[in-house]
């Protein structure tokens, strides 16, 4: 598949991983734990409650953050504008960029000028036409891709393009699902250059189902390697796997 897609320029893709809601110290030890892992790529998440306390996490994490190390706070369209501003000037020293910190687009727009981390642009990254124009005003630095929000792997196609064109990085991956879409993504991702890869994140490590059990997408050493299981998306999944057909074409 990644023939299809351009051409893999790496036979294993950066993932990252999540840190969720919680109090500053478990947020940290979560950060400590991943690290050694291999993970070099935290998604920290944020808002939906006080942004006193998201900024103690932010700075309890950034405190254990190893150097070449990424810190991205996500907080999901979780904060006002005026928020989102107020936590960027409080963890100005913080190395970090801001994902998705409000609702709108519109919203975005209004409080980039007065951001003083990187914005990334997820929920509202929703079609060719939005991406391009967030590009080309100066809004985004950065996105995080979902395939299935922007139409399946074609438009993907078209946004990796359109990134690389511009050297703004972008994630490669989707909402949730099992090996099928989490092959599809580490496949495009394993075609961009490593400086723009922000990452293909995976769900397996909270439901760890394989459809196919030997080749079925993983993280190793804080990368996802590419599966080499067979044609296409690299997987080998058994005939019956998901059942019986509810269709059969035998034209």
């Amino acid at each position: 598949m990644s023939d299809l897609l351009g051409g893999a320029k790496t036979k294993r893709v950066t993932t990252y991983h999540v840190v969720g809601i919680g109090d500053p110290e478990t947020a940290a030890r979560e950060t400590q734990n991943l690290q050694k892992s291999g993970i070099n790529r935290i998604q920290l998440k944020a808002g939906g409650r006080s942004i006193e306390l998201d900024i103690e996490c932010i700075l309890a994490v950034s405190r254990v953050i190893a150097a070449g190390a990424t810190l991205d706070v996500d907080a999901n369209c979780g904060w006002s504008e005026e928020e989102a501003i107020e936590v960027s000037q409080a963890c100005s020293s913080v190395s970090m960029s801001l994902e998705q910190p409000c609702a709108t687009e519109e919203a975005l727009y209004r409080i980039k000028p007065h951001l003083l981390h990187p914005l990334i642009v997820d929920e509202s990254a929703s079609d060719f036409y939005t991406i391009s124009k967030m590009i080309s005003s100066g809004l985004a630095d950065g996105f995080g891709m979902k395939i299935s929000r922007v139409g399946g792997l074609t438009e993907m196609q078209k946004v990796r393009n359109v990134c690389i064109d511009n050297k703004i990085p972008m994630s490669s991956d989707d909402a949730w699902g099992g090996d099928i879409v989490t092959a599809a993504g580490v496949a495009l991702g394993s075609t961009m250059p490593a400086k723009l890869n922000r990452g293909a994140w995976i769900s397996y490590p909270y439901h760890q189902i394989h459809y196919d059990e030997i080749n079925g997408p993983s993280i190793k050493d804080g990368y996802v390697p590419l599966p080499e299981g067979g044609n296409g998306l690299g997987l080998s999944i058994k005939e019956g796997f998901f059942g019986d057909p509810e269709f059969v074409n035998e034209s």
